[in-house]
């Protein structure tokens, strides 16, 4: 496990890369069973984006997040996000842009959990 710090101070979240590598390993079903590096990153900035609620005889609630990290980490829509003891899935792959503020290079990655 590899610790990378972000900005000054923020949120501490542990990214979870899904590895397949050999040797694959099946469940009793065939179903491929995962090894995961995990890469602590602390200092990292985290703002809501939004909440939805799905009723359909069944009710379903989403919330997606967005965060900020420095460019060069490796990220991608396999990973997952472990954030204040839950687990978040990565949605889609990482932004590059600049912070309007500073100019500092940056990666932006939404993340979302749904329950229900």
């Amino acid at each position: 496990m590899s610790t990378i710090r972000a900005f000054g101070s923020g949120e501490t979240v542990t990214l979870r890369h899904k590895k397949t590598t050999p040797p694959r390993t099946f469940d009793e079903y065939g179903n491929l069973i995962y090894v995961y590096d995990d890469q602590t990153l602390t200092g990292v900035a985290i703002w809501p984006e939004s909440t939805s609620e799905t009723i359909q005889q069944v009710e379903r609630s989403t919330t997606v997040y967005v965060m900020a990290v420095p460019t060069g980490v490796d990220i991608d829509a396999n990973d997952t996000l472990i954030w204040r003891g839950m687990e978040w899935e990565i949605q889609g792959e990482a932004e590059q842009l600049s912070s309007p503020l500073t100019g500092t290079a940056l990666q932006e990655v939404r993340f979302r959990r749904t329950e229900g």
